[in-house]
C-alpha cells in the first residue's frame, strides 16, 4: 500500500455517492417535515458519507439542543454548500436518525430544528468504534491528523458498503488464495470489468495481496490480507444497529453469519474442547432460508464443516444454537446470549461463541 495520507483506498465507485444514492433526496420532494420510515438504511450506508457523520457528530455535541440547518452549517467543519447540509438533514430524518421538534412540524423543513433520535445517538456512539477498526485495519493507529482519520473511515466504510467488494472478500476468505479465473467463476454474474476495478481498489488499499509468479506462463494469485479480516466487525456493528432500531426490516434480513465466521476463522483459537467436537449455528426467523453453519474443532482451531467434509462423520452436530439476526448480533456485540436457543452441550456453545467474539472484535478491545 502506498504511503499516501488520506488514501488507504482509491475512491470506490459505490451506490452511496450522490448520483446513485438510494438515500438521496428526490428533486420533487418539496413537502413538509417528513416522519421517519420503518425501514432504516444500514449503518455502513449512512457512515460512508462524511456529511452524514459530521451532521450526527455536530448534533451530538449540541447535547440535546435543537439546531437549524443554518446552525449545523455554521458549526460544521465541512466546506460544503448549505444546500448539501439541508439535503443530508432530510435524508437522516427519513432514516429515523433525526427528528424535528414538535413546534416545527407545521413550519416546513426550512425552519426545522433538529435533534438526534435514539437511533442517531447510537449511530454516533458507533462512529469512534468504526474509526478504531478502520485505522487498525490500515495499520495507521497513530494518526495525528483528523482529516486523514476521516478519509480512512470514509473510504473503508464505502468499500464495505459496496456489494462487489463484499463478494470478493467473502470468496477469498472462504476459498483461500485464488487465481483470476477461479475468482471470476466464483463471483459470477459480476462483470469482469467491475470485478477487476474493485480488485484494484482492494489491492491498492492493502486489503488484498496480489502476487505474481515469474514462471512461464506467469500466474497471478489474490489472497486476503490477514490484517483486514477483523474489519468485518464493521458489518457486524451495522447489523447490530440495524436490528436494534428497525427489527428485522431491510438489510438485516440478509445477515451473513457464515461470512463473519469465514473472515476471522484463521485467528480463532479454541481451548478445553474435545477434538472433532461439532455444533451448528442457525439463523432463524426472517433469515430462515440461510443454511445452518456447521462448525468443527480441528487441532485447536475452528473449521466450517462444509470445507472440511468427512464422509466418515455424516451425523449432524448434536449441539445447535439458533436465533434471529437480532439475537446473533446482540450475542456477538454485547455478549447478550439470552435470546439464542441452544440444544445440546451448552458449555461447547458458550466456549465457541466466546472464541468467535474475541476474534471478530479484536480491533475493538
Amino acid at each position: 500500500m502506498e504511503d499516501r495520507a488520506g488514501e488507504p483506498f482509491a475512491r470506490v465507485p459505490t451506490a452511496w455517492q450522490d448520483q446513485g444514492n438510494p438515500m438521496a433526496v428526490p428533486a420533487e420532494d418539496q413537502g413538509g417535515v417528513p416522519s421517519p420510515t420503518a425501514s432504516t438504511p444500514p449503518a455502513v450506508a449512512l457512515l460512508a458519507d462524511r456529511a452524514n457523520r459530521t451532521i450526527v457528530a455536530t448534533l451530538a455535541e449540541a447535547r440535546g439542543r435543537a439546531l437549524t440547518a443554518a446552525d449545523v452549517s455554521d458549526r460544521s467543519p465541512l466546506d460544503v454548500a448549505p444546500r448539501l447540509i439541508r439535503d443530508r438533514l432530510r435524508t437522516l430524518n427519513r432514516a429515523g436518525i433525526l427528528s424535528a421538534t414538535e413546534d416545527d412540524l407545521t413550519r416546513g423543513r426550512s425552519h426545522a430544528h433538529w435533534l438526534l433520535t435514539d437511533a442517531g445517538e447510537d449511530l454516533n456512539r458507533l462512529e469512534p468504534l468504526i474509526a478504531r477498526i478502520a485505522t487498525r485495519a490500515t495499520g495507521r493507529t497513530a494518526l495525528v491528523r483528523s482529516e486523514y482519520r476521516d478519509e480512512v473511515v470514509e473510504q473503508t466504510v464505502s468499500a464495505l458498503a459496496d456489494p462487489t467488494v463484499r463478494q470478493i472478500v467473502r470468496c477469498l476468505a472462504e476459498h483461500g488464495p485464488l487465481g483470476p479465473l477461479e475468482l471470476e467463476a466464483l463471483c459470477l454474474p459480476t462483470p469482469r470489468r467491475t470485478l477487476y476495478r474493485r480488485l484494484a481498489v482492494l489491492v491498492e488499499g492493502g486489503a488484498v495481496n496480489r502476487t505474481t509468479e515469474g514462471q512461464v506462463p506467469r500466474s497471478t494469485i489474490y489472497s486476503l490480507e490477514d490484517r483486514w479480516r477483523p474489519a468485518s466487525a464493521i458489518l457486524l456493528l451495522a447489523s447490530w444497529w440495524q436490528a436494534r432500531h428497525s427489527g428485522a426490516a431491510g438489510p438485516i434480513d440478509a445477515f451473513d453469519l457464515e461470512g463473519l465466521l469465514l473472515s476471522v476463522l484463521p485467528s480463532i483459537r479454541v481451548t478445553g474442547i474435545s477434538e472433532r467436537a461439532s455444533l451448528a449455528w442457525i439463523v432463524s426467523g426472517d433469515a430462515s432460508t440461510a443454511s445452518p453453519v456447521e462448525l468443527r474443532v480441528v487441532d485447536g482451531r475452528l473449521r466450517i464443516a462444509a470445507a472440511d467434509a468427512d464422509p466418515a462423520e455424516p451425523t449432524p452436530p448434536a449441539t445447535r444454537s439458533s436465533g434471529s439476526p437480532a439475537a446473533w448480533s446482540a450475542a456477538l456485540v454485547n455478549d447478550r446470549r439470552s435470546e439464542l436457543t441452544t440444544v445440546g452441550d451448552a458449555g461447547l456453545a458458550d466456549a465457541v461463541l466466546t472464541a468467535v467474539r474475541s476474534a471478530i472484535l479484536a480491533y475493538v478491545r
